[in-house]
């Protein structure tokens, strides 16, 4: 790639068949006045205007070569030093960054909060299963473990569709998005559905493919039964979550990514434990996962419809827009 860009910039403004030479005579014997200006390319300088050639292109080779027209060498400015008058702190740099990065935590701070709830969530489980033994503790390990490789797949698929659902929502097509969104959940719950049918009637033996104890594998396969059919209701948590936050409410953003890890799941698994024993442990993923869902449905019904259309201001994008 570097030798045909150094043949290309060698062949600028000759004309076919005409013997170009990347340098002439004057300039390796160090006799030329103005020397070429270069250009650096992974540190490797190059001319910018070759004047002759050392080797002929084209069929007839024996042609004297067009003299190139006498252009002076630019000149290469220093580069300037801004006083402290000129510089961007002085000239409201700093304020006019404000709206930027409040836009940056007006749309990250969604995920910020469901992954930082998931790290709490995630080591209260464990300290409160290892009050149950070690085989509650191993089991719910494993559950874990299992049931994080769908959530990843979850996730993955709710990032596809948020540039989707921002592009479409910035053109003002709302139409566009709520077809996206119908669209995905489409594809999404079916799939879940089968994943968890799947985790449902395989759950003891694929813990025991991983190795755990029968007393693990025994309460880790509980734990993904009363999990799997809950699967789906985590696909439309996440779907809703992405859409608002790709919309910009970022209120409602916030409380359908904290549902789930925060908002239902911290204070059901400090009392059903406390309540019902290993039941109340099993059970709380699956309960948050429901009232998740309920909520998620209650914030989601104007979020498809409140939308402004960004390019006439109409409420409704494809009757007034398309």
């Amino acid at each position: 790639g570097l030798t045909l860009l150094l043949l290309a910039r060698a062949m600028r403004g000759a004309l076919p068949g005409t013997p170009v030479r990347l340098f002439s005579k004057k300039q390796k014997s160090g006799q030329c006045p103005l020397p070429l200006p270069t250009r650096s390319v992974f540190s490797i300088p190059f001319p910018l205007r070759p004047m002759a050639a050392q080797f002929p292109i084209g069929r007839n080779s024996g042609q004297q070569p067009l003299p190139l027209p006498n252009r002076a060498a630019p000149s290469m400015p220093s580069p300037a030093r801004l006083t402290a008058a000129q510089s961007p702190t002085a000239q409201g740099g700093i304020r006019r960054l404000l709206p930027l990065l409040a836009e940056l935590t007006r749309y990250g701070l969604p995920t910020l909060l469901r992954q930082g709830l998931m790290s709490v969530s995630s080591a209260l489980l464990s300290r409160t299963a290892a009050a149950f033994g070690e085989a509650a503790l191993g089991g719910m390990g494993l559950a874990v473990r299992a049931l994080a490789l769908i959530s990843s797949a979850i996730i993955g698929f709710g990032q596809g569709f948020q540039p989707v659902c921002g592009a479409n929502a910035g053109a003002g097509r709302m139409d566009r998005v709520r077809e996206s969104f119908f669209f995905c959940l489409r594809a999404l719950v079916p799939a879940l559905l089968l994943a968890g049918a799947g985790l449902f009637f395989f759950a003891e033996p694929l813990l025991a493919l991983l190795g755990a104890p029968q007393e693990a594998a025994a309460f880790g396969a509980r734990v993904l039964r009363w999990q799997s059919p809950m699967l789906a209701a985590q696909g439309v948590v996440v779907l809703a979550n992405m859409l608002t936050q790709s919309l910009g409410r970022t209120v409602r953003a916030a409380l359908i990514a904290t549902s789930r890890q925060g908002l239902f799941f911290l204070p059901l698994l400090l009392t059903l434990p406390r309540l019902w024993g290993e039941t109340g442990l099993v059970l709380c993923q699956s309960a948050s996962d429901v009232l998740s869902l309920l909520l998620t449905l209650l914030l989601l019904r104007g979020a498809l419809t409140d939308s402004a259309c960004a390019r006439c201001g109409c409420s409704d994008a494809p009757t007034a827009c398309r």
